[in-house]
């Protein structure tokens, strides 16, 4: 329900995953806490969104025209290793790989925009929602030995 916990991850080196509005991907850390420091919290920003960065990550569009990209068509699984978006012109809700730098994923359901989009915090189950007035429900599935992600729906709402 808060989407702000879906981007921050906690654990041994904590992530901030931030999507700026023209797409671009930062992977940033949050150092461990240390009362020595004068300021006790140490925020690592990620290298590569810098201007000129030849390793600048940025999520495959298009996008369809005119949209305006807002946290809630976003979503962070929870161990940061994949980012869940929609807004595409195919309305497709796809999946991009931090870690590859690139989209591993995509599937199609709806037959309009996706607008929101939410993962549970186990990060087995997402849900889209879409201007064409459904929401879909979709399992996610993490192969083990190749690492690829695969989408399934699982049920569709009606509204």
């Amino acid at each position: 329900e808060n989407q702000i916990k879906s981007i921050l991850q906690y654990g041994a080196a904590d992530s901030l995953i931030t999507i700026s509005s023209d797409g671009t991907i930062g992977h940033h850390n949050w150092l461990p806490y240390d009362r020595n420091l004068a300021n006790y919290f140490y925020f690592e920003k990620d290298p590569s969104i810098q201007q000129n960065s030849k390793t600048k990550k940025k999520l495959p569009g298009p996008f369809i025209r005119g949209i305006v990209l807002k946290p809630r068509a976003f979503a962070v699984t929870p161990d940061a290793k994949y980012i869940l978006y929609g807004g595409s012109w195919d309305c497709s809700m796809r999946v991009y790989s931090i870690s590859k730098g690139k989209e591993v994923c995509s599937s199609i359901r709806h037959t309009d925009i996706i607008t929101c989009l939410a993962i549970d915090k186990d990060g087995l189950y997402s849900i889209t929602g879409s201007k064409d007035t459904t929401a879909i429900v979709w399992e996610l599935s993490n192969n083990r030995v190749d690492g690829s992600v695969s989408t399934r729906s699982v049920q569709v709402l009606y509204g």
